[in-house]
């Protein structure tokens, strides 16, 4: 079965927001999407263990989250 990954929140930034998911090294970015739902993420990303959550806002400001997975 594929991860997915809920993205139910941003506090601060200004819209609208890019999320993307990378490896743990926060290389191999893959873009998500723009909106606060359930993304299913690609096979790329299946064998990981853990997995950074970054979102960079219109302004260029940049936000990430470490995922264990």
């Amino acid at each position: 079965m594929p991860y997915s990954v809920d993205i139910t929140g941003l506090t601060g930034g200004t819209s609208p927001v890019n999320y993307y998911v990378c490896d743990q090294n926060g290389n191999n970015c893959s873009l998500l999407g723009t909106s606060l739902t359930t993304y299913v993420l690609s096979a790329y990303y299946s064998g990981a263990t853990s997995l950074i959550i970054k979102a960079i806002d219109s302004n260029g400001c940049e936000t990430f989250e470490l995922l264990t997975c």
